[in-house]
């Protein structure tokens, strides 16, 4: 039996099996390939190992059999009398758990239907350089319950010049559609693509719930339900051992993972980025005279926030200046000023006998900060800048978004609040990247997953291109892309937010505004 090997990184040895098409462990044959990795992301990039016996060089099929039906029918994936559609599919950005199951909804569709997925590996790296492989009902077996990305994924942006060669790459291929699974940057993609003439549907993805128009975005509610858990050992960790600990959550424009994993852990404090944005702002300011607790938020926000640099006052202040003449003030937060209301929340509860406590800090708020952008490229897209005030310099992403996973949030506050208190305040490990891969994903986001990928072939079955599938009101749906909020200078679909008027955040601030002093009734 003619058995090839792969060699890991950390330093195991597989071995290929043909018959059973996937790896084996060299030192123990029961240990298959669809189980290497761990929790941080199985593979770096590229197939499962399992699919990499059938990855093809799609450059070198079109110079051999002049198209992929050809390619198809000498391999016997179709028969002579069959012309199929071929729809290609792509994965970008970040993983997110149950990004398998969308795989296997789209191929168990596609193929009931007689239809044929040609995946291409790493985003849009994969199509640019014509590498992918034929997905079929055979090696997406079982995947819908495994936690990495089968086809790999990357961050890459193609420019005006490579989707130009984007489209007419999948025009000689003849595929029919092109599926894109993604977030508001990998969505922008496909509005552009759609404008070239390329057929095609998005599929959101993004574990920090901040694409408009779906209710929720597959992984979200894995990455929520593990992130509690680990907030919550946070807490008995500090309470054991009379510590404060600042932890930074992850979630670049949106804070809807920090207020829900901080409220079912039961976090003293959760501040996010939407707390200093005008809309933020006025959505408390409705809210607050029907509940009480936004009160002391909204007193909060007016002692940290600054509007084109200067204080405020008081809350009525704070309106008058966002609704005054200037329809776009910059704001931004002082650092100090935050770091001494964490200082006055600790020695209230230390008045209490009260010693430790929990804050999670979204990573946006890392976006309020002043930043100065210092280098841009040739299409005036920002490189590198620097934030005013801390001095740390900060990169930005193929897309123009500050790597705002690199500004340590929660160890600047640490550092801040330390020069003013003898209490034990430590950084938490940033928490965010080791759930993206989570081993066992949520059931509803499997669930969810294997229905947006259902929707999605069925869509392009009929030619019903040019949207994004989604669920709303409990349904799985589809919404035009001329329907999403786009950036009027730059094109790129705006990002959802929190709503601070609705829930969660209500709820959250409400709670932990009635416990900032815990509910031992034994306590005075």
């Amino acid at each position: 039996m003619n058995v090839g090997s792969i060699k890991f990184p950390n330093g195991g040895r597989f071995k290929f099996d043909p018959e059973k098409k996937d790896y084996f462990s060299t030192t123990n044959h029961s240990v298959r390939g669809r189980f290497v990795g761990n929790r941080f992301g199985v593979y770096a990039g590229g197939l499962r190992p399992n699919l990499e016996v059938e990855k093809i060089d799609l450059g070198k099929i079109m110079e051999k059999h002049g198209s992929l039906l050809n390619y198809l029918r000498s391999t016997g994936n179709i028969t002579n009398g069959e012309d199929p559609k071929v729809i290609g599919v792509f994965f970008a950005g970040g993983p997110a758990p149950s990004a398998n199951a969308v795989f296997y909804g789209i191929t168990m569709e596609a193929y009931r239907r007689g239809m044929r997925v040609l995946a291409f590996e790493d985003g849009c790296e994969g199509i640019l350089k014509g590498k992918g492989v034929m997905l079929t009902p055979h090696n997406v077996w079982g995947i819908h319950r495994q936690g990495d990305v089968l086809i790999g994924t990357s961050r890459k942006n193609p420019s005006a010049k490579e989707r130009e060669q984007i489209k007419n790459f999948l025009d000689k291929l003849g595929v029919s559609g092109l599926i894109g699974i993604g977030g508001d940057d990998t969505n922008t993609t496909l509005v552009r693509l759609g404008e070239m003439g390329i057929p095609v549907i998005g599929v959101p993805k993004t574990i920090d719930n901040d694409l408009p128009k779906t209710d929720i975005t597959f992984g979200h509610t894995t990455v929520i339900e593990a992130s509690s858990r680990e907030l919550s050992s946070l807490i008995n960790d500090a309470r054991s051992r009379n510590a404060i600990y600042i932890a930074k959550v992850m979630g670049r424009t949106s804070g809807s993972w920090t207020i829900s994993a901080g409220m079912a852990a039961g976090a003293t404090r959760t501040i996010i980025g939407e707390e200093y944005s005008k809309e933020g702002i006025l959505q408390l300011m409705g809210a607050h005279k029907k509940y009480s607790a936004l009160d002391p938020v909204l007193r909060d926000i007016c002692e940290v926030i600054r509007v084109n640099g200067e204080k405020v006052s008081s809350p009525e202040d704070l309106k008058e200046r966002l609704q005054g003449k200037d329809s776009n003030p910059q704001l931004t937060i002082n650092l100090d000023a935050l770091a001494g209301q964490i200082k006055e929340l600790i020695d209230q509860r230390a008045t209490k006998g009260y010693h430790y406590a929990l804050i999670t800090v979204a990573e946006g708020l890392a976006d309020k900060l002043q930043t100065e952008v210092t280098e841009r490229d040739g299409e005036n897209k920002p490189i590198k800048g620097i934030i005013s005030g801390i001095g740390t310099g900060i990169a930005y992403d193929e897309f123009g978004n500050p790597r705002l996973s690199d500004v340590k949030i929660a160890d600047i506050l640490v550092k801040r609040v330390k020069q003013s208190t003898k209490a034990t305040i430590l950084a938490a490990p940033d928490t965010g990247y080791q759930y993206r891969s989570e081993e066992v994903p949520a059931s509803f986001d499997i669930n969810l997953s294997q229905g947006l990928g259902v929707e999605a072939i069925t869509m392009a079955a009929v030619g019903d291109f040019g949207k994004m599938v989604r669920i709303k009101d409990n349904d799985i749906s589809s919404v035009n892309f001329s329907d999403l909020p786009r950036d009027p200078d730059t094109g790129h679909i705006i990002p959802r937010v929190v709503r601070l008027d609705k829930f969660p955040y209500i709820y959250a601030k409400t709670m932990e505004y009635a416990k900032k002093f815990e509910d031992d009734p034994s306590k005075p």
